[in-house]
């Protein structure tokens, strides 16, 4: 992929380089879109990153594997509070299981999805 720089002699170089930067981290699949819940949240297919800020216990509940096929999904908790985020998928198993948990502060969690089920990475 041809990469994009920026063009000499504008004023504000250090702009354009910031914008041709994006771009080429975008072109490349560097950029993650992510989500911010402090509540109990179903993800959309298109959610890769998932930041929890809870004051209390919640379910993040993933798409179902069928919809995010060969993906990775992670949620992360962003504060130090050790309340039990609980991770299930909408059909399928993780690792086995029903769900899986996050219980320490900061914990992350990716999920991979084979098209049937999720498993921890």
């Amino acid at each position: 992929m041809r990469q994009v720089t920026p063009f000499p002699g504008v004023a504000d170089v250090r702009l354009l380089r910031e914008y041709s930067e994006a771009i080429n981290q975008a072109a490349a699949g560097e950029l993650v879109p992510f989500v911010d819940v402090s509540t109990t949240y179903s993800a959309g297919p298109s959610d890769l990153l998932i930041y929890v800020s809870q004051s209390a216990p919640l379910t993040v509940t993933l798409p179902a594997p069928s919809a995010t096929k060969n993906r990775v999904l992670t949620v992360k908790r962003k504060n130090s509070t050790t309340h039990t985020i609980t991770v299930s998928p909408a059909s399928g198993q993780i690792d086995g299981g029903a769900s899986t948990t996050l219980t320490t502060a900061y914990q992350a969690k990716s999920f991979h999805s084979d098209g049937s089920n999720y498993w921890s990475i």
